[in-house]
């Protein structure tokens, strides 16, 4: 059987080409992109095609339809669900728009065929969407630490004290963010997937002071969450 595979499609032991949206996730939740040279070709714009749907529907000898006879699965339903699936595999790229039904009810001979009209197109991909909030309070005087004791960085020893908290949706894939304060600068950066909240382990603490997280996804998308920081 080997014999027979390599001499019809070549070698099978060679590894698969990285895709472009491909990653690789470390055992810290690290979903970074691959270095350059393993798959870093472009990735294409978002495009919207516009198809025609035929739906074959005959008659069958009960008289009745046979998607109504035999109990078939709606046809609209998976065509909507369909065009769905392509939009999320594609990471927002790919988008159907049914601009035409045909409905055949007797392909056999060529009548009754109703042809209705209507236009179905894909839901725009929603936004992306970034969230900044206070996670688990902490303290370098006398609570939970903010920082490892000699690890480096400021004490934080306000009442407000506490990590950072990002949450990201509608990216469509994995998504890197930096985060930075008000006063602060830049703290660090993270990476999570997409429809995900983290509580990273960026800390800040002065109240009435914004905290933001500018957030970059696949195919350009970005997005930039605030938050001011409370008591």
């Amino acid at each position: 059987m080997d014999d027979l595979l390599r001499r019809l499609f070549g070698r099978t032991d060679r590894p698969r080409a990285a895709h472009p949206l491909d990653r690789e996730a470390s055992s810290t939740g690290d979903v970074s992109p691959r270095p350059a040279g393993e798959g870093s070709a472009s990735i294409a714009p978002p495009i919207m095609s516009r198809v025609l749907a035929i739906i074959h529907n005959p008659t069958a000898l009960s008289g009745k339809p046979v998607q109504v006879a035999y109990g078939w699965n709606d046809p609209d339903r998976l065509a909507a669900q369909y065009l769905k699936d392509v939009r999320e595999a594609s990471y927002g790229i790919v988008n159907y728009e049914i601009v035409d039904r045909i409905e055949v009810t007797d392909p056999v001979r060529g009548r009754n065929i109703a042809k209705k009209f209507f236009n179905t197109r894909t839901d725009p991909p929603p936004p992306p969407d970034v969230k900044v909030r206070r996670g688990a309070k902490c303290n370098d005087a006398d609570g939970p630490p903010c920082h490892p004791q000699g690890g480096g960085g400021d004490d934080c020893v306000d009442t407000s004290c506490g990590f950072i908290t990002v949450e990201v949706a509608n990216f469509f894939g994995p998504v890197t963010c930096t985060v930075s304060a008000q006063g602060g600068g830049v703290l660090g950066t993270v990476n999570l997937p997409d429809n995900s909240k983290l509580e990273t382990d960026l800390y800040f603490g002065v109240t009435g002071n914004w905290v933001k997280a500018s957030c970059d996804g696949p195919s350009g998308t970005s997005e930039t969450g605030s938050f001011d920081w409370p008591n």
